[in-house]
């Protein structure tokens, strides 16, 4: 039976929007407070009247309060100011495991697949291959000493932290596969120049990279940035089908051993023998006319690979600088190491069946196995999948869509291959019946591992498996008949089933929805109001009609002292309503102003339309305009020269009494916002306690005397923090940006995207936070949370404030400016003498005033045609420190304060990861004498606990 849908007739309305039951109740009120002195309650009576009219005016209240909260949050067109996160920018965080990374590394163009481990390789002599530190630990003195070299008495470290990254990158449209270096080469016959065959070359060339990387320090350097001008074959072994080579390039020789070669010929009748004989002489030939033939179709196609497999390295090496975690780097990139299984079988099947269909499914379920496609999903297909929004964006943000948990754990590196597995798969295809015969045979760079194995393969390592199709054998049997299929049509059948799997990256131009978009609403103007008075009949004398011409003195007197008393209801209903329209902003994470408690006049401004006004007469009832000398009621002129001036004053009386009345003195300003805050912050699991309690008793600054931080600063930390939570929230364990460039030693800008998207305001980590250095994303939270700006902190070195000898004593010298300097005119007997100096002058700075006419300490002084400015370190001793340079006039000096002021009482901090301090390769350059007393020092003499721990400098 189905279920009927029906609507019902006495559908009951809340109390507030039901006038009947709110004038009820107003009649049984009045009736229980005042049946003493009030019995008439017909309508004809006016207090029922004015019931009636503030019923109603409750009723059109409720209606805008129980508006769809889409409705309530719609904000007139030019407001940006931002209610909520949405939730690509709240839920996902930069990548922090090992699939995070893989999903980023995935996400760039050309990289198929990817997997990342930590870099564990046994550490040795040499930190520019193997990345550790040495240890040694001395008893006299007692010390802990550390360098990048192993030397007699050290001890060999892995540092933990580094990883490498497996990239399997995709097809080139024009090179073609890039994970094995092949290059196919058409061999013609010397003499009329047909095709007679193809030749498959296979460089074992390993594409891996180990950063930091010197210019030129690897082959793949060599080849990326050279041209081949030569090569030599010195070995070319005919009977296992490989050569020996060397490249010679103008950027040094690469030796590539162990060349492997397939020739397939097109004619049956070609003699293998005679083949690889005219290969032999074509490779090994000397006539320059053919070795510059050789280099041009066949070693310049493998320099393009490296070349276009190089940039891919790169481009993940940048991406990771860029999401790199702290205490986190990447020591080695390269493409995973593959092999290829040649399958040979013979297969029973029915009668009936598709021969090129069974094969093309053969390839297809094997390379599949072998191969998980990874493919991106739009939003909207994952949310009709049934995936939560929270599952959606875990992780990090993408460009391409979004990749699922389930794809990446199926796709894994193979150690062993199982013949099992592969016969469950074709016997799991339509039209198979047995399987005879199955063997397999793996084979690295073109050179076979085994000779066929029958159960099992161990391949001796962690590598990614491609089905190779060409060496592979399959062969049909319909009963007793073998029968071979058209490997043409299997292999369009295969493509066809390929690509129902494979989705490619989605086109950002495309513009496809990949957030949550919040629900647009209709604005409408909550806040306007039109006064109860205007309900009332004309014969009240309160409505727009105004007071009748008839009413003598007396009843007009009682008409405005109703009106009066109506202002007071007019004034409680306006500011609810003013108070909807803003709890919008009260709950907006980029709201700004520290406001929480709203009002509005209730009178018109001067010179509206009369059918426009919703206060009619208030300016004659409103006793802090009539108050004398304001206004003479008795002269229209002026009186409304008066109003107007009333009316433009936003500190008019009334408005002042507003104000004290919202704000009373007996509550402390700015703790209903900080409240506020408070509840937001929570919504996000952060509370500013600690730091509260903290700042009530200190500012954070030693120099300004622990002065109690106000309730209004605390409350605009809380919102500089909220207002950023997102960044703070997404990269909260990000490291500090050190470079990009993959070779040499640089420190150059994030390369911030000239046409950013959304995404690139959290992943670049720029969006709302000045960014002079990109700093870490602890660095950033810490601040905020301390109440201090995020800053370029390269100032706060000590090479700012210097000790100079000068004539066998000592001065000191405070760069507080680029060319700008405050140092001492007294020479000082000792370096630390010098050092308390300089503290007395960072107090004095601190508690001298910023206004120049209070200053106690410091003077503007002539000097060599301009002015400077020196200091005291009392008011009643001589000068002991002047600035530099001369400044041209009395006032540059004084805005010279200011700076010096701001950068010695600026605070901040530097975020140390250790990590980034590890010995790289460039500390081969370091001189012997350093390397002879230690990379660097840690716990010297002069501390007697000094201990020896086994722990990981570091990491």
């Amino acid at each position: 039976m189905s279920n009927e849908v029906t609507i019902l007739k006495g559908k009951p309305r809340p109390l507030i929007q039901d006038y009947e039951a709110l004038r009820k109740l107003g009649l049984q009120y009045i009736e229980r407070f005042s049946h003493n002195v009030w019995t008439d309650y017909n309508v004809h009576d006016p207090g029922i009247t004015a019931e009636e009219i503030v019923c109603y005016a409750l009723t059109d209240l409720s209606y805008r309060t129980a508006l769809p909260m889409e409705d309530l949050l719609a904000r007139v067109t030019g407001d940006t100011t931002k209610d909520f996160f949405t939730a690509r920018e709240i839920l996902p965080c930069n990548a922090v495991t090992f699939d995070d990374l893989r999903k980023k590394i995935i996400d760039i163009k050309g990289v198929e697949n990817a997997w990342v481990a930590p870099y564990s390789d046994p550490p040795c002599a040499d930190p520019k291959t193997h990345p550790a530190f040495f240890i040694r630990c001395n008893n006299t003195p007692k010390s802990i000493d550390l360098r990048p070299d192993m030397a007699n008495g050290f001890e060999a470290r892995n540092i933990d932290g580094l990883y490498e990254f497996q990239l399997l990158l995709e097809e080139d449209p024009v090179l073609g596969d890039l994970n094995i270096l092949s290059v196919d080469w058409e061999m013609r016959d010397p003499v009329t120049g047909v095709r007679i065959a193809l030749v498959r070359f296979i460089f074992p060339l390993d594409l891996v990279k180990t950063y930091p990387v010197l210019p030129g320090d690897t082959d793949i350097d060599k080849l990326v940035n050279g041209n081949i001008n030569n090569f030599t074959v010195p070995v070319f072994d005919a009977l296992n089908n490989v050569f020996d080579l060397t490249l010679h390039l103008n950027t040094g020789n690469v030796v590539i051993p162990q060349v492997a070669y397939q020739i397939r010929p097109y004619h049956t009748t070609q003699s293998m023998s005679d083949l690889e004989t005219t290969l032999e002489g074509y490779i090994s030939s000397l006539l320059p006319a053919t070795k510059q033939e050789i280099i041009a179709r066949i070693f310049s196609r493998l320099q393009q690979k490296v070349i276009k497999a190089n940039g891919i390295i790169n481009e993940v090496y940048c991406m990771y600088q860029r999401i790199r975690n702290l205490s986190e780097d990447v020591f080695k990139i390269g493409v995973v190491a593959s092999q290829e299984i040649a399958v040979c079988t013979d297969i029973e099947t029915e009668p009936g069946a598709d021969l090129e269909d069974i094969l093309g499914r053969v390839y297809f379920l094997i390379d599949t196995f072998f191969t998980p496609p990874m493919r991106f999903y739009l939003l909207g297909e994952l949310l009709d999948k049934g995936y939560s929004v929270e599952k959606i964006f875990e992780g990090p943000l993408l460009r391409h869509g979004f990749l699922r948990e389930e794809d990446l754990l199926r796709s894994v590196l193979f150690t062993e291959v199982h013949v099992s597995d592969l016969y469950n798969l074709i016997m799991s295809i339509e039209g198979v019946k047995a399987i005879r015969y199955l063997q397999v045979t793996n084979y690295l760079n073109g050179i076979p591992l085994t000779e066929g194995e029958y159960w099992k393969i161990v391949l001796n390592g962690s590598f990614h498996l491609n089905l190779d199709r060409l060496r592979s054998k399959i062969t049909f049997f319909k009963g007793k008949m073998p029968i071979t299929a058209d490997k043409q049509v299997a292999e369009r059948i295969y493509q066809d089933l390929k690509s129902t799997l494979s989705k490619p990256r989605i086109d950002l131009g495309l513009k496809i929805p990949n957030d949550l978009a919040a629900p647009v609403g209709q604005y409408y103007q909550l806040d306007e109001y039109y006064s109860i008075q205007n309900d009332f009949p004309a014969v009240y004398g309160v409505n727009k009609d105004g007071i009748p011409a008839e009413a003598d003195q007396e009843h007009r007197s009682r008409i405005k002292q109703f009106k009066a008393y109506l202002l007071f209801f007019d004034q409680l209903l306006a500011n609810y309503l003013i108070q909807l329209r803003e709890c919008k902003n009260l709950f907006a994470v980029g709201n700004l102003s520290n406001e929480t408690y709203f009002y509005q006049p209730v009178y018109d401004a001067p010179g509206s339309d009369p059918e426009d006004l919703n206060f009619p007469d208030t300016a004659p009832i409103l006793v802090d305009f009539n108050m004398p000398p304001n206004a003479d009621i008795d002269d229209p002129e002026s009186y409304k020269v008066a109003w107007t001036a009333f009316v433009a004053n936003l500190a008019n009386g009334y408005r002042n009494k507003m104000n004290e009345l919202i704000h009373p003195p007996e509550e402390e300003p700015f703790e209903r916002r900080n409240r506020f805050l408070d509840h937001l912050l929570g919504r996000f699991s952060e509370s500013f306690a600690d730091y509260a309690v903290m700042m009530y008793k200190f500012t954070g600054n030693q120099f300004e005397s622990a002065e109690k931080k106000t309730a209004e600063e605390i409350a605009n930390d809380k919102q500089a923090f909220l207002s950023n939570y997102h960044v703070l929230s997404y990269n909260r364990g990000k490291g500090q940006y050190v470079k990009c460039c993959p070779t040499g030693s640089c420190n150059v800008p994030v390369p911030f995207p000239a046409n950013p998207v959304p995404d690139d305001f959290l992943e670049y980590d720029r969006y709302s936070i000045p960014l002079p250095a990109n700093p870490t994303g602890l660095h950033k939270r810490a601040s905020l949370m301390l109440g201090m700006s995020i800053t370029d902190n390269s100032w706060m070195v000590l090479n700012k404030f210097t000790v100079v000898p000068q004539a066998g004593q000592f001065k000191f010298v405070f760069q507080y400016d680029p060319g700008h300097t405050l140092s001492s005119t007294v020479l000082y007997a000792t370096e630390q003498e010098a050092f308390a100096a300089m503290e007395t002058l960072v107090e004095i700075v601190a508690k001298e005033d910023m206004d120049p006419v209070n200053w106690l300490y410091f003077q503007i002084l002539p000097f060599g045609g301009g002015f400077r400015f020196a200091v005291r370190p009392t008011t009643a001793s001589p000068v002991f420190a002047v600035s530099a340079p001369v400044y041209p006039s009395i006032q540059a000096a004084k805005n010279a304060f200011p700076v010096l002021k701001a950068a010695l009482l600026a605070e901040g901090m530097h975020i140390i990861e250790h990590i980034l301090l590890r010995p790289l390769p460039v500390a081969k350059n370091i001189p012997a004498v350093d390397l002879d007393n230690g990379f660097f020092p840690l716990c010297n003499s002069l501390n007697p606990d000094c201990e020896c721990p086994d722990p990981d400098y570091y990491s």
